[in-house]
């Protein structure tokens, strides 16, 4: 996303009261996957409106949710007690303001496909520095039978949104994305009604050697 214009400037209410509730059931099976590493400090990158952070705080985590669209920030503020341990901070998930290793687990919910391929890679090695290890949630190549639905709300985002979409998954998607940049499988569950995948990933890390690939 360039940072000089919001793509969400004018969809961020909409997305919360439309999308938000749409994605709870698939927000579960990542706050589960979370909890299941037992950690204590999360990032959420791209973390839209803020529902997984509300969620993952609900659990008594530290929670630090990361976005370029301060209109997703706003709302996801707007919608946060202020007693939540969340902060939220506007920063480009390609470059992120954190030290090595600084959190537990990274979560990227829904991002990768929108951004162009060279921005995937970048994204995912700057969340593979900041956290031991990912949970990911994202298209499929095989979609399934409802896979047509998510063109809808993919092309409904733009013409630049949609292309990459496109690209995303006529590249394997999320599972074809994480082998081509090396990283490991440990955990996955069909999400979106079929139409994508939630893994647990890592590259190297503390849980590689003990934990091998699962679907769940």
């Amino acid at each position: 996303m360039n940072a000089m214009q919001d793509e969400y400037a004018d969809f961020a209410r909409l997305y919360a009261a439309f999308l938000d509730p749409l994605l709870h059931r698939t927000r579960q099976y990542a706050r589960g996957m979370v909890r299941d590493l037992g950690v204590s400090n999360i990032l959420d990158i791209c973390c839209g409106t803020g529902a997984l952070c509300r969620d993952l705080a609900a659990d008594g985590l530290d929670v630090t949710g990361v976005d370029l669209s301060s209109a997703m920030l706003a709302e996801a503020k707007r919608r946060t007690r202020s007693s939540a341990s969340v902060r939220y901070l506007t920063t480009d998930a390609r470059s992120l303001p954190f030290e090595d290793k600084a959190f537990g687990v990274c979560v990227l919910s829904l991002c990768l496909h929108e951004n162009e391929p060279a921005d995937r890679s970048r994204i995912l090695s700057e969340a593979s520095r900041v956290a031991h290890a990912l949970v990911l949630v994202d298209y499929a190549a095989d979609m399934g039978l409802l896979g047509a639905l998510a063109h809808v709300p993919e092309r409904l985002a733009g013409r630049r949104h949609y292309a990459a979409f496109r690209n995303f998954t006529a590249h394997g998607g999320l599972e074809g994305l994480l082998a081509a940049e090396g990283y490991a499988v440990l955990a996955r569950r069909r999400v979106l009604f079929g139409a994508g995948v939630c893994i647990r990933s890592e590259r190297g890390g503390r849980w590689a050697a003990s934990a091998p690939a699962a679907d769940i």
